[in-house]
């Protein structure tokens, strides 16, 4: 006896088993172009579907976010924001999703897509378990007669009561809006802390993060700086820039790339140009695009021109050493917003100029006060204290009770005018040309277990277009001090000649 199997019964079988196989069917129902494929698809499919397996088969997570770093117009939202619920309700309809963006308004019309797709004649044809209940089918909430929901909210909103498993973060921010430090702080702690009490089962549920790159400090760079530090925070990173790049993650995705492109026909290299001229921004096209949040060309500092590897004269000894300067810019908030950073350089014998130590905190006024002196008691006696004067008058009080409170150091109060780039220009043009040296950490006695290396590295590389500005401001004020004639510092000086 034949068996007769229908059309849905074959999409049924082959869709089930297979993320990428369902958005291929399902393309056309939400998508008004025809599919056209790219490897990036399916691999990006393949990638959350093991993720979603271990959710469906509740075990126990591999990772705390799954972040996807991919440019506009690849596909990123169809995939997960408008496909991935349609799929995971074919597999199980009890299954809840919290659908982020950074407008609710987004969130809003992408639920509209997914909810459109489950309510198809093709998909219902398919998959009749799963239907829309009459009394929860909005365009922003809707759910399943089986106990399934799919949530929307703003990365600055609230979903208080209402919970997933399936969490996913689609453009956290907004490319075409200004980005500011509270608006940053305020989405990095919807994702960090917001999202995690909002999950039914915590062991289980990872979160999906799919977006273009913005700024330094973006939810992805905040989580993957935070996972440096904390081994626990464990990440899966996929990074897919439109052009291949040494960013390509994981590396061996380089292969894939035709021709140098991602997709050569979604981002051709004359759409390519064409968005690059629409953006009218380096930087903006760095981030949303090659997926870097500098320019192609880099910032202001080449920081593989630094000089490693070599150990310095012995910095305390002075007679080894033409000047040793520490220029300290302040910062007065604990543990929150601009860093103090104390910068020491040198200059040797030989003419050789190095970067001997970078003190950088963030704590209240009375602590700072306490650490600069500290350092400086490190430091000794030959090593010159400069301190930014700030201006206005309480920039000078500020100063003046610094350098008191560094009574016996040779102090200066450093007034600094214009622009803050301008000035670290003279800095900029030595590392760039391969003539500065960095000490190796922990050759000054006493602050032996700072580590300051990759906190300097990572504002250099990003500067002036990264978040933090502290280090490079105290460096370009180190270094103009330090190659100022000895007597503008307070040293043989010449006697006034003219004096009767």
């Amino acid at each position: 006896m034949s068996v007769v199997f229908q059309h849905s019964d074959v999409i049924r079988s082959i869709t089930r088993k297979s993320f990428y196989e369902f958005c291929i069917e399902f393309w056309t129902i939400i998508v008004p172009d025809a599919y056209i494929p790219n490897w990036h698809i399916r691999y990006i499919c393949d990638q959350v579907q093991e993720e979603v397996e271990l959710i469906l088969a509740k075990q126990k997570k591999r990772y705390e976010y799954i972040i996807i770093n991919v440019p506009p117009g690849s596909s990123k939202s169809t995939l997960m924001s408008r496909m991935l619920t349609g799929w995971v309700w074919a597999r199980d309809a009890s299954r809840s999703f919290i659908g982020a963006s950074y407008a609710r308004e987004l969130a809003v019309d992408l639920a509209r897509d997914a909810r459109t797709l489950v309510k198809s004649e093709l998909y219902r044809e398919c998959f009749p378990d799963v239907q829309v209940r009459r009394d929860l089918d909005s365009s922003g909430t809707f759910g399943t007669t089986k106990g399934g929901h799919r949530y929307s909210t703003g990365t600055t909103g609230d979903i208080t009561g209402r919970h997933g498993d399936v969490v996913v973060v689609d453009d956290p921010l907004n490319p075409k809006a200004a980005i500011s430090e509270k608006l940053l702080k305020s989405v990095s702690n919807f994702i960090r802390h917001t999202l995690p009490s909002r999950k039914r089962q915590k062991a289980i549920s990872p979160t999906f993060i799919i977006m273009q790159r913005l700024v330094e400090n973006d939810p992805t760079g905040m989580l993957l700086e935070q996972a440096e530090s904390n081994e626990k925070l464990r990440i899966k990173h996929i990074c897919l820039p439109a052009t291949e790049s040494d960013l390509v993650n994981p590396p061996e995705m380089k292969r894939f790339y035709r021709d140098g492109l991602l997709d050569p026909i979604r981002l051709s290299r004359e759409e390519l140009e064409h968005q690059k001229a629409e953006l009218a921004s380096e930087f903006a096209y760095a981030g949303q695009y090659d997926q870097n949040p500098i320019p192609a060309e880099g910032g202001m500092f080449r920081i593989d021109k630094l000089i490693f590897g070599r150990t310095p004269p012995d910095p305390g000894n002075v007679k080894l050493w033409v000047k040793q300067v520490r220029y300290t810019d302040k910062a007065g908030t604990k543990d929150a917003g601009c860093f103090t950073a104390g910068f020491r350089m040198g200059k040797d014998l030989d003419g050789n100029i190095w970067i001997l130590h970078v003190d950088r905190y963030q704590k209240e006024p009375f602590a700072r006060e306490s650490r600069i002196k500290a350092v400086a008691e490190l430091d000794g006696r030959h090593v010159i204290q400069a301190l930014e004067q700030e201006p206005g008058s309480a920039g000078v009080t500020d100063a003046q009770a610094t350098a008191r409170n560094l009574a016996g150091y040779r102090v200066i109060l450093d007034r600094p005018t214009g622009a803050k780039e301008v000035r670290a220009e003279p800095f900029a043009t030595q590392v760039n040309a391969g003539v500065i040296y960095v000490a190796p950490e922990g050759c000054i006695p006493g602050l032996t277990k700072e580590r300051w290396h990759r906190p300097l590295l990572n504002e250099m590389k990003y500067y002036p277009f990264g978040r933090y500005k502290d280090q490079i401001d105290s460096g370009a004020g180190s270094y103009n001090q330090l190659t100022k004639p000895l007597f503008r510092v307070g040293f043989n000086r010449p006697k006034n000649q003219n004096r009767r």
